[in-house]
């Protein structure tokens, strides 16, 4: 029995790998396709693009490894099935389900891995991708300016370049540059204008930053002075003549920075899961605070809505009962109890219904991660429950009916998980069914084909029907 085992796991293991390369492959490629633009013409370094690979493919393992073990569970039996080894097997005197065993522990195994990881590791790979991410997208695309055109990609400055030198593209001609980098009203200068018949644009790294590093020669700068009230100004205008002039001007945005990781650590799915479970709990606590508080409001409420229906005694004797008053009196306090309702209705409509609602969905968003965790290895199992007795029914291999199964079912269940997910968020569900819908719907697809695995029927048992036409 042990090299039967043995025989069996070797069989899943090429597949399982196969698989699990495959699947993050096509993930990743997705991954990328998507951020595309946010990663063109920016300059990145290798570095930086392999780490960010490299989080990135973590943080694709929960969608990866179910639909890794469908695959290969399917692809597995359907190859045993397709050269009669699952025939010869259970001819040797071997249950269907003593062949599935050594592959259910193997399963096990990566279910536990999975469990280790969504609980400790999946929150740090998180955080890390996530904040590389936002490096990324927030770096400006690598400096490229056109000819003929004002670019606008610098603070401050407005450049325009009228040719470059197609042989040496840091000669450039017939430049103007307009500077908004000095406010008038802070400096006492409008703006300030450089033109130049030539000059030589580079961009250098200076102190762990980019900088523009420019040389114009023969032209002329115009400033506008800011005329000041208290004083009659004679020169508003400026105008000076230079031979060359070099400036070295800051590039903000250009050199991707490093964020801080604490920036990112408030979010729920960087958290592991003991921290998880204590914000749960404490977005637990203030729903049911703000309920309790709105339920009192709501009393008093009532109780101002039925007055005057049932006198209320304003004092002990009884010349102060609220009928014995005149009718300015009682218009007094009529109007006195009106404002205090309509304060009442205010408070709770613009402050209590608010809190509730916003301490609902922080639980509800706290609680569909917190599912998450345990759903996600749990998902490896459902799908192995649903590979293993779908491929001994099939017995097909290759990548023709294993790959098309495993993409309906892994569609199916992504499909359900997306759905249901959006419909807690929604608050139209609770969130345990946000995230378990999934596999209790799934679940009694897994039995029926596990029983139609061990009968050794077809996918469908279309005789049960036809008895019950008979009928």
């Amino acid at each position: 029995m042990r090299r039967i085992s043995k025989l069996i796991l070797q069989a899943f293991a090429g597949p399982f790998w196969v698989a699990f390369v495959l699947t993050l492959f096509i993930l990743l490629m997705q991954f990328v396709w998507r951020y595309i633009d946010d990663f063109m013409g920016k300059g990145l370094d290798g570095l930086v693009i392999a780490e960010l690979i490299f989080y990135a493919t973590l943080n694709l393992l929960p969608m990866s490894l179910p639909l890794t073990v469908l695959f290969a569970a399917i692809l597995t039996l359907g190859n045993l099935g397709e050269r009669n080894e699952l025939t010869a097997l259970k001819a040797a005197g071997l249950s269907l389900f003593s062949i599935f065993r050594p592959l259910f522990f193997a399963v096990c195994v990566v279910t536990g891995f999975a469990f280790v990881f969504s609980m400790y590791i999946l929150p740090k790979v998180s955080l890390k991708f996530h904040r590389v991410l936002y490096d990324v997208a927030t770096t400006k695309p690598a400096f490229d300016m056109p000819e003929k055109v004002f670019y606008r990609g610098i603070e401050g400055l407005v450049i325009r370049i009228g040719k470059k030198d197609k042989k040496d593209m840091s000669n450039i001609y017939d430049v103007m540059i307009y500077d908004h980098s000095e406010p008038a009203y802070l400096t006492g200068k409008d703006r300030r204008i450089t033109v130049a018949k030539t000059g030589k644009m580079e961009v250098v790294d200076y102190k762990n930053s980019k900088k523009m590093r420019i040389e114009l020669f023969d032209g002329h700068v115009y400033e506008n002075s800011y005329p000041d009230k208290k004083r009659d100004d004679k020169h508003p205008h400026k105008q000076y003549a230079f031979k060359r002039m070099s400036k070295l001007m800051d590039m903000p945005g250009f050199t991707m920075k490093k964020s801080d990781d604490e920036d990112f650590q408030g979010h729920y799915e960087m958290m592991i899961f003991s921290e998880l479970t204590q914000v749960k709990d404490s977005f637990k606590n203030i729903y049911v605070q703000s309920k309790e508080e709105l339920g009192i409001y709501e009393k008093s409420q009532n109780t101002f809505l039925q007055f005057p229906a049932e006198p209320v005694a304003l004092g002990i004797a009884d010349s102060l009962r609220y009928e014995c008053l005149t009718e300015k009196e009682q218009e007094r306090i009529l109007q006195s109890l009106e404002n205090t309702l309509s304060g009442y209705v205010q408070y709770v409509q613009n402050y209590l219904l608010p809190k509730q609602e916003r301490a609902e969905k922080n639980q509800t968003t706290a609680l569909l991660e917190w599912h998450f965790r345990i759903t996600f290895p749990l998902s490896c199992i459902l799908m192995f429950l649903i590979g293993a007795p779908l491929g001994s029914i099939v017995k097909k291999g290759g990548l023709g009916l294993p790959v098309l199964f495993s993409v309906i079912f892994f569609i199916l269940y992504f499909v359900i998980s997306t759905i249901s997910k959006s419909m807690a968020e929604d608050l139209l569900i609770p969130a345990f069914l946000g995230q378990w819908s999934a596999i209790v719907l799934l679940l009694p697809i897994a039995l029926y084909l596990n029983n139609q695995a061990r009968k050794e029927a077809g996918f469908f048992d279309f005789s049960m029907f036809k008895r019950l036409f008979k009928r």
